[in-house]
């Protein structure tokens, strides 16, 4: 759930900022392109919202 929090965060941003992606893929061990194409997907199916705000109720229990 962690890793998909970061990647809505990530999303979220039309333009990911500089070395998020490569930030993210290091710290999971994945490639770049594998992650681009997950934050695409979310950005294209807009279910990173879902993510945030299912982190947000977490946060404020």
């Amino acid at each position: 759930m962690e890793e998909m929090i970061l990647l809505s965060k990530i999303a979220k941003h039309e333009r990911s900022p500089y070395g998020m992606i490569s930030d993210f893929a290091y710290q999971y061990e994945r490639s770049q392109k594998a992650v681009k194409q997950q934050v695409n997907y979310l950005r294209k199916m807009k279910q990173y919202q879902f993510y945030l705000d299912a982190h947000e109720k977490q946060m404020a229990v």
